[in-house]
């Protein structure tokens, strides 16, 4: 077909027929077709498994106009999405940018480590895993509690409502937030000893 704008046409007795282009090897065995859904009027994209032709991409009609793939899919370009993106068992072996939001329906999950995870197992709480264990929770009142070892070198300009903790190691001790001069603190000086200083005193 040579023209400046060619089309092809398909054109169906009656709108509940099948449409299709299928693409047939040497002895007639169709292995691969585009078809024209006409129930719902999406366009399918199938390819031969060994057995027969199985459907591996469709093209959804509607507001929605959803591309929905089945089996693994490769791109090595860029993947653009203005709207929502759905994937189920989806690995990303580079880079992932996202300028928006990024939604977790339940876990964060570390591929090489698949018991160590970020969860989010309820609304407007947040738990760390380790070795298959829960390590760390914050709920939805900001409530932390903590089990195994807690220990930690860093200053807090934070203000906590309250920290439960099996065993808490402070190398210096533990100091009030809000004191900027540093005289409220409780500090272990030496072994078996503990200072309780309030203002300084």
């Amino acid at each position: 077909i040579k023209s400046d704008t060619p089309v092809i046409t398909l054109q169906r007795t009656a709108n509940a027929d099948r449409g299709a282009i299928e693409f047939q090897g040497q002895g007639g065995s169709v292995g691969s077709h585009i078809e024209f859904v006409s129930d719902v009027n999406d366009l399918s994209f199938g390819t031969f498994d060994g057995s027969k032709v199985v459907e591996r991409l469709r093209l959804e009609d509607g507001v929605g106009a959803n591309i929905k793939v089945s089996g693994s899919t490769q791109i090595t370009g860029s993947l653009n999405v203005s709207s929502s993106m759905l994937a189920n068992d989806s690995e990303i072996t580079d880079t992932l940018t996202v300028g928006g939001h990024l939604y977790i329906s339940d876990s964060i999950v570390h591929s090489a480590d698949t018991n160590t995870k970020i969860r989010f197992p309820e609304a407007d709480t947040i738990s760390f895993h380790t070795s298959g264990d829960e390590r760390m929770r914050i709920s939805t009142g900001g409530h932390i509690t903590a089990s195994g070892d807690v220990s930690s070198s860093a200053t807090s300009t934070g203000s906590f409502g309250r920290v439960e903790a099996g065993k808490v190691g402070a190398s210096d001790g533990f100091y009030h937030s809000l004191d900027a001069d540093e005289e409220t603190y409780i500090k272990f000086p030496t072994g078996d000893k503990i200072d309780i200083v309030a203002g300084g005193v």
